[in-house]
């Protein structure tokens, strides 16, 4: 896959997270059977309750840039996160729903400039800005907002 040593080196970031009690992210690789490989780095906050998990990855066709995924989850309630927004959420939707900002673009690579590394840096710089302006109460723990699944047309 396109990035993922470079998604992993440059992690660094979101190093604010460390700052809130995040522990350093694991790195794992996520097949989804057989359709999208993914590199994921999962932050853990115990103390708030809070896991953020990040894969960046594409599907094994090809025919689409990396992207990366974002969802933020309550450590406690981890089962069922699809269907039961009190368990978690993809940031994404959030973003939507509170904010009306559609993250798609810019969590795409093909909407940065440079060379793998640069783009990718550029990328999580931007969802580091993000969740700073727009989401720390809930990367704190401090609330937890209600937030709908988007089946896209699947339900």
């Amino acid at each position: 896959m396109i990035g993922e040593l470079e998604f992993q080196q440059e992690i660094s970031a979101l190093s604010f997270l460390g700052s809130l009690g995040y522990q350093a992210p694991v790195f794992e690789m996520e097949d989804v059977e057989g359709l999208a490989t993914s590199c994921v780095a999962t932050f853990v906050n115990i103390r708030a309750d809070r896991e953020l998990w990040l894969a960046y990855g594409a599907l094994n066709s090809g025919d689409k840039p990396p992207a990366l995924t974002v969802r933020i989850r309550k450590i406690s309630r981890k089962a069922d996160l699809y269907a039961r927004p009190e368990n978690g959420f993809f940031f994404d939707d959030y973003m939507k729903q509170y904010h009306k900002i559609d993250l798609h673009p810019g969590f795409n690579l093909d909407a940065y400039q440079g060379t793998t590394r640069e783009r990718i840096r550029l990328m999580l710089e931007h969802l580091a800005q993000l969740l700073t302006q727009f989401a720390m109460p809930v990367i704190r723990g401090e609330e937890w907002p209600y937030v709908e699944f988007d089946w896209q047309g699947l339900r």
